[in-house]
């Protein structure tokens, strides 16, 4: 009956081992986020460098709207406005 209970507390010993703690799993967890983390930042860093230069386009095509408007074609339009305005001011 001994050797019986002997073989029962070893099978019982070999089929359950033992759990060893680690934090290795939650370590890398932390180093995976911070990197996605990292670079997002580096995205949206970039991302915006290159909206700061669009602008300048826009100056540049305001620019040639306003030089556009500058040309005599443009001043008989603003005489006759100026025109019509002062007809109003004689009105009210």
């Amino acid at each position: 009956m001994e050797n019986m209970d002997q073989q029962q507390d070893t099978v019982t010993q070999t089929e359950t081992p033992e759990m060893k703690e680690s934090n290795t799993g939650p370590s890398i967890a932390i180093i995976i986020i911070l990197i996605m983390i990292i670079l997002g930042g580096i995205y949206f860093w970039i991302g915006r460098s290159e909206n700061v230069q669009a602008p300048t386009q826009e100056v540049t095509e305001f620019t040639e709207v306003e030089n556009t408007l500058n040309t005599p074609e443009f001043d008989a339009i603003d005489a006759e406005l100026n025109k019509i305005d002062a007809e109003f001011d004689v009105v009210i």
